[in-house]
C-alpha cells in the first residue's frame, strides 16, 4: 500500500510539472498594462482601426466568431514590451542552456495554435521522449530548462496579460510499464524540486491539460491522481481517437488541431508559426549571447 501510495505521487507531481508552462504565465510583471511591441500599432482591421492586442482580445473574446480567429490563427499574438517584462525573466530568457534544442527533442513538446479561446495549445508526445538522454540530465539542468522555457514564451513572445496554455499529453503506443521503468518517470523528483524552487517564479494558474492514448491501468492511476491535484486544475484523462477526438474538438475546436487529432489545422506539429517563433527566439538570444561573449573576450 506505501509503495503504490508513493507511485501515486510520483505520478501527481509528474502532471503538476506538465503544467509549468501553463503556469508561467505570471512571470511577467504584475503591471496590467502589458502591452506588446506590435500593439502600439494602428492596425486595419473588420472596417476599423485598432490595436494588435485589442484585435486579439476581440477575435478570441466572448463576442469573437470564427471569421476573426481565422484571420489571426496563422499569425502570432503581440510581444511583450520587454521594459514592462520583470527584469530576471528577460535576463534568464536571453540566456539560453547550451543545449536548448537538444533538451527540447528529448521531451518533444511543441507549441501549435491558439485554440477557440486564444490559448495557445502544447502537444507533448511521450512516446518519442528519448530515454536515453534524460537519464543523462543532471537535477539542475531540468530546473534550467523548465524556468527557460516559460521565460521565453511569457516574456518574450506572447505579451496578453490573460494569455493561457492548454497542454495535450499524448502516451501514443506508450505503456505505462515502459513510462515507469524506461526512465520517462524517473525525473519526477526533479520536476517536483524544480516546482518548488519556481513557485515564487511561476505561481499558479488555471489550465487544462488533455491526456489522450491511455491504457487502462494509467486511467485507473490517473483517477486517483485527479484527487490529489489541485482544485484549479483541470484534468481529462481520455483512451484512443474515438473517445478523445470529439473531446478536443470540442474543447480547442478543429480549427486549432492537428489532423492527426482529428482536427483541420493546415500547420503540422512543429512547423506551426509559434513553433518556429519560440525556435527563432531562442536562436536569436543565442547568438546575441555568444557574439556579446565574443566581442567582450576581444576587448580584454
Amino acid at each position: 500500500m506505501a509503495a503504490r501510495s508513493l507511485r501515486v505521487r510520483r505520478l501527481c507531481l509528474f502532471i503538476l510539472a506538465i503544467c509549468v508552462l501553463r503556469a508561467a504565465e505570471t512571470v511577467v510583471a504584475t503591471n496590467d498594462n502589458h502591452i506588446g511591441e506590435e500593439s502600439s500599432e494602428i492596425l486595419e482591421w473588420h472596417g476599423g482601426k485598432v490595436t494588435a492586442r485589442e484585435m486579439w482580445t476581440a477575435a478570441f473574446g466572448p463576442d469573437g466568431n470564427a471569421e476573426m480567429q481565422a484571420t489571426l490563427r496563422y499569425s502570432l499574438p503581440p510581444r511583450p514590451d520587454v521594459t514592462k517584462v520583470k527584469p530576471e525573466v528577460y535576463e534568464i530568457a536571453k540566456n539560453p542552456p547550451n543545449d536548448i534544442f537538444e533538451l527540447a527533442s528529448a521531451v518533444p513538446f511543441t507549441f501549435f495554435l491558439p485554440d477557440k479561446d486564444g490559448s495557445y495549445v502544447v502537444f507533448i508526445q511521450l512516446d518519442k521522449m528519448d530515454m536515453d538522454t534524460l537519464k543523462g540530465v543532471s537535477t539542475e539542468h531540468i530546473v534550467d530548462f523548465i524556468r527557460y522555457i516559460g521565460c521565453v514564451y511569457f516574456g518574450a513572445i506572447d505579451g496578453r496579460p490573460d494569455s493561457r496554455i492548454k497542454v495535450v499529453l499524448d502516451c501514443g503506443e506508450l505503456q505505462f510499464s515502459s513510462l515507469w521503468f524506461l526512465g520517462g518517470l524517473s525525473t519526477i523528483n526533479v520536476i517536483a524540486r524544480a516546482l518548488d524552487n519556481l513557485q515564487n517564479l511561476l505561481g499558479e494558474r488555471t489550465s487544462d491539460i488533455v491526456i489522450i492514448n491511455t491504457s487502462a491501468v494509467l486511467q485507473a492511476m490517473l483517477e486517483t491522481v485527479k484527487a490529489l491535484m489541485p482544485s484549479n486544475m483541470h484534468l481529462l484523462v481520455l483512451g484512443g481517437p474515438e473517445e478523445y477526438v470529439p473531446q478536443l474538438q470540442e474543447l480547442i475546436g478543429k480549427e486549432s488541431l492537428p489532423q492527426e487529432y482529428g482536427g483541420t489545422a493546415l500547420a503540422a506539429i512543429g512547423e506551426s508559426p509559434m513553433a518556429l517563433a519560440m525556435e527563432q527566439q531562442i536562436q536569436v538570444f543565442m547568438e546575441s549571447r555568444d557574439g556579446g561573449s565574443i566581442m567582450q573576450n576581444e576587448t580584454q
